[in-house]
């Protein structure tokens, strides 16, 4: 899997949504930066369709956007992201 270049603010966004996923809670701005990430770079599709499903709370929404993010980013470059964000 190849590394993307995301910026500083993706990163942010992306361990922002994790941090909030970990701790159980969906927080929709936070979600909805994720999507706008992963459609930046080309790793979803149909992104009106998840900003509605996030807004009106879908069953399994969060599981779906993490595993989006894990098939989407390589583990190492994950690591490498959430220890920027809680380094800072």
């Amino acid at each position: 899997m190849e590394i993307i270049n995301f910026t500083k603010e993706e990163r942010n966004a992306i361990a922002e949504y994790i941090h909030s996923f970990k701790q159980d809670i969906l927080i929709k701005s936070d979600a909805i930066k994720l999507v706008d990430v992963l459609n930046n770079h080309n790793l979803i599709e149909g992104v009106a369709g998840w900003k509605k499903d996030i807004e009106n709370n879908s069953p399994d929404i969060s599981e779906a956007l993490c595993m989006l993010i894990y098939e989407g980013v390589s583990l190492k470059q994950m690591k490498g992201i959430l220890a920027e964000y809680y380094k800072n």
